[in-house]
């Protein structure tokens, strides 16, 4: 198209195609039951309240990324599904959608056959982040989940192979499509760490140049999901992480501090990082479970 352009061509630009994306979704709802996301755009009979594409591309797509699935809600097997709560690709309400039609499908054998975990600060990315040096540094915002991933698999594994049940479905609830997770790690279940980052002064820390700010983390390993391996601190979140040695040996539960001093005026996001293993083995890098917290620091 370019090389057609001569001095004096007219250009006409048209955005409908994208301003008609941003709501292509309501004009796709789902035929089959159970997204509760779309009730939105039905109408109180259940019809949909927009005039409605030809083609529903949602099923078209589910069914190509899963070879063919048809997602009855009945499995032959024992199963893990990992969902990420930032993902922007495959919502995590997802999860919850096929295991509702798993509870259904399965019964009374659904806590013997099915757990869901949900990964907080995770995006879809196949695990990885961006690394240091790029132009966004999503490595201080996300986690690699490959690490959950790999404990999955070797859970699935001890499950099917032992009979060793994995640690319990990760708690959530669901509301209008957003899912949230609860502050606790007795509450939230799962495996991976559940990470708090405050200040004496709340989670919004005001400060002058020069003066000094302690950042207090508070981080719990869910009921038999492994130990603390390892903390990484970011000072300004957007640089890279610095390890801050254990004060022990591995542990389900940690509390840490940290000062920093900022000699320049600016608003900052300090990043705790944590790392956890199901056996507290530092040294190999598999099967590392990872988490993390921010808090934004103003200094005038």
């Amino acid at each position: 198209m370019l090389n057609a352009l001569r001095n004096g061509t007219q250009v006409r630009v048209d955005n409908r195609w994208a301003i008609a994306l941003t709501s292509y979704h309501r004009h796709q709802v789902p035929v089959s039951g159970g997204f509760a996301v779309w009730d939105q755009f039905r109408n109180a009979d259940g019809s949909p309240r927009y005039p409605q594409r030809p083609q529903e591309v949602g099923s078209i797509i589910s069914t190509g990324v899963s070879g063919g699935g048809s997602f009855t809600g009945k499995i032959n097997g024992k199963m893990i599904i990992i969902a990420n709560a930032l993902d922007v690709d495959a919502y995590p309400w997802d999860a919850d959608w096929y295991g509702q039609r798993l509870k259904t499908g399965e019964g009374d054998q659904y806590d013997a056959k099915v757990r869901t975990w949900l990964n907080d600060n995770a995006d879809h990315l196949d695990g990885s982040v961006v690394a240091s040096g790029a132009a966004d540094n999503q490595f201080v915002r996300l986690i690699d989940y490959n690490g959950i991933l790999e404990q999955a698999v070797r859970d699935v594994s001890a499950w099917v192979e032992n009979g060793i049940a994995p640690p319990r479905s990760t708690q959530y609830a669901l509301n209008n499509g957003q899912v949230s997770l609860p502050p606790d790690a007795s509450a939230r279940q799962g495996i991976q760490p559940v990470v708090k980052l405050t200040s004496r002064s709340g989670e919004r820390i005001v400060a002058k140049v020069g003066e000094p700010v302690t950042l207090l983390g508070d981080i719990t390993v869910p009921p038999s999901a492994g130990k603390i391996v390892k903390t990484e601190w970011s000072q300004t979140g957007s640089d890279d992480f610095l390890d801050a040695p254990l004060p022990h040996q591995p542990s389900e539960a940690l509390a840490t501090h940290k000062t920093f001093v900022y000699s320049k005026p600016g608003t900052y996001y300090p990043v705790l990082r944590v790392t956890s293993q199901r056996e507290g083995d530092a040294k190999t890098d598999f099967a590392r479970v990872a988490n993390l917290a921010r808090v934004r620091v103003i200094v005038n």
